[in-house]
């Protein structure tokens, strides 16, 4: 009886491939973990593994962020022409007049020679004397006088007076609303009534006024106007 001998020789060399094959394939089936870690953050980052819709051009991210640069500074410039505009275009300020009084006694004449409104209409003279005073830089100060040469005497008057909207007038208070039949043999009597005109701009003005009164139970009534007031 032959006893099969359990000893083969080629068992170890069977064996070590064996564990050397099994070695290969869970070297295969194992990922390595520290090069797909450094891998996966370099495939992340990669464009081909995007989809073209994503794909991110440097030079388009580039000339996107000077198209951005040159549209802002455009818009700038366009809101500092025009404040710089409005600056310029600005109108100046029309300042109110009820602050302002001034007395008869303390004005001076102006170098312009009076003007002559109405010359003697219905016995009546209006003329406008021109001073050289300025209580504000835009500001002018002109003296209404109204004389009558009428043998009755004259009551109720009233001066009115309007000016371009670009200016603002005021008229203070008469000396008087009456005036005594005239007397040859003496001085006209005369109604005085300060003026004031607020002219910013400094341009030639023109004015229109209104004077009525009452005479002999009769209510007349004057219109006019000025085309250049020599003001400033």
């Amino acid at each position: 009886m032959k006893v099969q001998s359990m000893y083969d020789p080629f068992r170890k060399q069977r064996s070590s491939c064996d564990f050397n094959n099994m070695s290969q394939y869970i070297a295969m089936e194992q990922p390595n973990t520290n090069k797909c870690e450094k891998n996966s953050n370099l495939d992340i980052l990669t464009p081909m593994n995007l989809p073209k819709s994503m794909t991110v051009d440097p030079s388009c991210h580039k000339s996107s962020n000077s198209e951005f640069t040159d549209v802002k500074i455009q818009q700038e410039m366009t809101q500092l022409r025009n404040g710089m505009s409005r600056i310029a275009n600005a109108e100046p300020e029309i300042k109110p007049l009820t602050d302002i009084t001034v007395c008869l006694d303390d004005i001076k004449p102006g170098i312009n020679p009076p003007l002559t409104v109405i010359d003697e209409r219905n016995g009546i003279s209006v003329i406008l004397h021109f001073t050289q005073d300025t209580p504000r830089p835009d500001v002018s100060v002109i003296v209404i006088t109204t004389m009558s040469k009428n043998a009755k005497p004259l009551s109720n008057y009233l001066f009115q007076a309007v000016v371009p909207k670009k200016c603002k007038c005021r008229l203070q208070t008469p000396s008087g609303t009456k005036l005594p039949a005239h007397n040859p043999f003496l001085p006209p009597s005369a109604i005085t009534q300060i003026m004031l005109i607020a002219n910013p701009f400094k341009e030639p003005i023109s004015l229109k006024f209104m004077l009525s009164y009452t005479m002999d139970d009769e209510t007349i009534t004057e219109m006019g106007e000025v085309e250049t007031l020599p003001l400033l």
